[in-house]
């Protein structure tokens, strides 16, 4: 059984918003997408690459290489701290069964990878979020490097100053911040009919200048 093109368009309407509700306004998968195609919305990039992503190495020039072609929209911003160029990455695809979704975030300053985001609800790229782990990490005591054995490698780091939404109210108080996010794929009937939202796990870990803790949240959603 297939969904017809209505109730396809609606379901990614409803993954349209459950993107923009993540806390990410740059989420936002452009609406004349959903007008010109209802199986699936953006380009189906290249997701993997993300994992190679590191903070000021990466050219804002490398980027359309890296994730094999063009972001669905880039957005420069001029402040007292230089130049910043957000450009991103997103992809929703649904079935019968579910509706997935994929989102890449680059941030240049000047020109040098200044911040990141990548999530994904595809079965193998969902990214295991334990927020039990969180207990292990000590405030103005636990290093970069002890968080990352407990934590694992993080799918989202900024420095600090960003003007990506969910970094930029934190690197008031800090040098730098990584964040770990997981999202469960997205029921078909429930995106459709209104019935219940997938889980979403957050974890942020802020760092001052010498590389330890400084403030760390969780937040859990269902």
């Amino acid at each position: 059984m297939k969904l017809n093109s209505f109730k396809k368009c609606n379901l990614l309407l409803q993954v349209n918003r459950f993107l923009l509700s993540l806390g990410f306004s740059l989420l936002l998968l452009a609406g004349s997408t959903f007008l010109s195609g209802c199986a699936s919305v953006g380009h189906n990039f290249n997701y993997t690459a993300a994992a190679t992503l590191d903070l000021g190495k990466m050219q804002a020039s490398d980027a359309k290489s890296l994730f094999g072609g063009k972001p669905d929209a880039t957005t420069q911003t001029i402040t007292a701290d230089g130049k910043f160029e957000v450009s991103r990455y997103s992809y929703a695809f649904a079935d019968m069964g579910s509706a997935r979704a994929r989102t890449v975030i680059v941030e240049f300053k000047n020109g040098r990878l200044n911040a990141y985001v990548y999530l994904s609800s595809f079965d193998k790229e969902q990214s295991p979020i334990d927020l039990e782990k969180v207990g292990q990490i000590k405030e103005h005591q636990s290093t970069k490097s002890e968080v990352l054995n407990i934590l694992g490698k993080p799918n989202g780091k900024a420095l600090c100053p960003s003007t990506l939404d969910d970094f930029k109210k934190r690197c008031e108080t800090c040098t730098e911040v990584w964040t770990w996010q997981g999202m469960s794929s997205l029921s078909t009937f429930g995106a459709a009919y209104g019935g219940k939202k997938p889980a979403i796990k957050t974890i942020f870990v802020s760092f001052d200048k010498e590389g330890v803790v400084s403030d760390f949240q969780t937040n859990e959603t269902h």
